[in-house]
């Protein structure tokens, strides 16, 4: 029986006197992406029509591969003061800047269609992206009841602090 009691008492002791080690993983490194230095919000000017509106840029739908953190695609909120749209990164080219992409008929916030396409290039050294596209109603005015509009668009976007 003392045995026992001993036995007990030494297994007690190494239990107690284990170590325990939190093992905490690493969150990996993110790899910086070309198309990172467009997320922010920004103050768009329309150069045609002498007006400004805000927009942003964000990523969307993080996740995690290959031990690295990827962001699927891009959302731009508000764009021309019109629309909202995601821009998948697997179909970009950073020697083409931002491809906006093509879209017929693409809704705006009154639920308007407009033909529309474009792309988004940073200016070099600064915070400005000079969007250049095209939108247009004209297949679509007459059913809409609105006034014909047709536009090769150039807009300067700052980037606010």
């Amino acid at each position: 029986m003392p045995e026992l009691v001993l036995m007990t008492g030494l297994l007690v002791a190494v239990l107690v006197s284990c170590n325990k080690k939190e093992i905490i993983a690493d969150t990996p490194p993110y790899i910086e992406q070309w198309w990172d230095k467009y997320y922010g919000s920004y103050t768009v000017y329309d150069t045609a029509k002498g007006t400004s509106y805000q927009m942003e840029i964000r990523q969307l739908e993080r996740h995690f591969e290959n031990n690295y953190f990827f962001s699927d695609s891009i959302l731009v909120t508000n764009f021309a003061n019109k629309f909202d749209f995601r821009i998948y990164k697997s179909e970009q080219n950073p020697s083409n800047g931002l491809g906006i992409g093509s879209y017929f008929p693409k809704y705006d916030y009154d639920n308007f269609k407009w033909s529309f396409s474009g792309s988004a290039f940073f200016q070099e050294n600064s915070d400005t992206i000079v969007l250049e596209y095209v939108l247009s109603n004209i297949a679509f005015y007459v059913s809409d009841g609105v006034p014909f509009y047709d536009c090769n668009c150039v807009d300067l976007a700052v980037k606010n602090e």
